[in-house]
């Protein structure tokens, strides 16, 4: 059937240039096709992992109002230097403004949860005060459910990057300038 195709195709004229051409069309189409489905292919990765971190959303805006609140109450309680919380203040900001992309959020995420981490641990509250154990549970409650939705968005994007690392993914991947997803940490 192929054969029979290309010879009505070529029937038309008998001059090598019309062959030529020909040839080069449907080259020309066959690229297009595999360029297509490569870019398919990135775009469903990359959409599946943005969908995935747009269900983080709710959990991060959570986990940032417990985090502002545990702040302010340490501030109030020990006078703890300014600059440490307004850098907090900023990166609560970051991870939860509509104003930022989703892969600046995720490295605003990581980075708050570390420094917050480092904060609590050389600052630990009075642990007779019910607002410190209050904010401690639900922080506690809400990282447990933020670590099973992170990794199914990590899986995601490290599905994403694994794909736009391979060859003939890569090359469509940079043409269109489609960036690595960054992996995002809490524990």
């Amino acid at each position: 059937m192929p054969t029979m195709l290309a010879s009505v195709v070529f029937s038309c004229c008998k001059c090598t240039r019309c062959s030529v051409t020909m040839i080069f069309l449907l080259l020309l189409i066959t690229l297009l096709v595999v360029v297509g489905g490569l870019y398919n292919t990135l775009l469903r990765k990359r959409r599946a992992a943005k969908i995935a971190f747009q269900q983080l959303k709710p959990l991060i805006a959570e986990l940032s109002d417990v985090v502002g609140k545990y702040i302010e109450l340490i501030r109030q309680t020990s006078g703890q230097e300014k600059e440490v919380y307004a850098q907090i203040n900023k990166l609560r900001w970051q991870a939860t403004s509509r104003k930022v992309p989703f892969e600046q959020k995720a490295f605003a995420l990581n980075k708050m949860y570390a420094l917050f981490v480092q904060i609590l641990q050389h600052q630990l509250p009075a642990t007779g005060n019910t607002r410190f154990t209050d904010l401690e549970h639900k922080w506690r409650s809400i990282i447990a459910v933020l670590e099973s939705e992170i990794d199914y968005y990590n899986s995601c994007a490290a599905d994403f990057n694994t794909l736009a690392g391979k060859f003939p993914y890569k090359l469509v991947a940079q043409m269109l300038r489609f960036s690595q997803k960054p992996i995002l940490k809490i524990t």
